[in-house]
């Protein structure tokens, strides 16, 4: 069972609206393509967000990590 305390008498902050800056794309691989990245660009002059959300960054097609001929990791 969860139990939280709450201390109403604590200094309030504000929340971070992260998301207002932010935008969504598709897979990482994505942004291994040149024609990605100048578009991407394009669209951050235009509309100023800061960040970029995606998914796959530790897919296999990233080669993150990567089996070499004789077994090894790399």
């Amino acid at each position: 069972m969860l139990k939280f305390n709450i201390d109403f008498n604590a200094p309030k902050t504000s929340l971070p609206h992260y998301w207002e800056k932010c935008v969504g794309s598709c897979h990482a691989y994505m942004a291994l393509r040149q024609d990605y990245r100048e578009q991407l660009s394009k669209v951050h002059r235009d509309a100023g967000f800061q960040y970029v959300r995606f998914h796959g960054l530790l897919d296999d097609d990233m080669s993150i990590i990567y089996r070499t001929n004789d077994g090894s990791l790399n």
